[in-house]
């Protein structure tokens, strides 16, 4: 009977581990150029004066790290990826921490498990479909993230990324519900 359990162990590893490199083989390829955001174009008048704002589908105002509050970054992280700063870009604990959550739920849909890294190459690269294949393509080109760019690059392109229902990204989120400036 131990025979049999091993055998068909190492024969599901095997088919696992054959699928998710076939995944990770149709991956595009990480594009960096992804990163780079759409603003807004202000036209000022003849003497450099504010005369109008053409916006695109999104509203953002892209901000440096260095200007969003300390404060406002560790809360991100807090709710977002606990783990951020110790992960290579996907975080095992939190991937079998959402995948008890969602047998106990009964839906393995419900509970996300992914990083704040995971999150942006979603976002910046592939689509919001729940499929495993997304999933393990999210994970390797958030590792592949992780080598081109630093924790703070990261957590600042997420900052500046992610939606707020009427602002993308944090200066515009803090603009559009408090008037505010980060």
């Amino acid at each position: 009977a131990l025979i049999i359990i091993l055998l068909i162990t190492f024969i599901g590893a095997g088919s696992g581990a054959g699928v998710a490199y076939s995944y990770i083989k149709a991956a595009d390829p990480l594009n960096m150029d992804n990163f780079v955001y759409m603003e807004p174009s202000i036209i000022v008048d003849m003497n450099g004066d504010f005369y109008q704002e053409l916006q695109g589908k999104e509203k953002r105002e892209v901000i440096s790290i260095d200007n969003i509050p300390d404060i406002v970054q560790k809360a991100f992280i807090s709710i977002e990826d606990e783990r951020f700063e110790q992960h290579k870009g996907f975080d095992l604990m939190g991937i079998a921490q959402a995948a008890w959550q969602g047998v106990k739920a009964g839906d393995l849909t419900t509970a996300g498990g992914s990083t704040i890294t995971q999150q942006l190459i979603k976002l910046t690269h592939l689509s919001p479909e729940k499929s495993l294949k997304r999933k393990v393509q999210e994970a390797y080109l958030a590792t592949q993230l992780e080598r081109n760019m630093t924790k703070e690059q990261i957590l600042e392109a997420y900052l500046n990324k992610i939606n707020f229902a009427y602002a993308w990204g944090i200066q515009a989120a803090a603009e559009t519900y408090f008037r505010k400036n980060v």
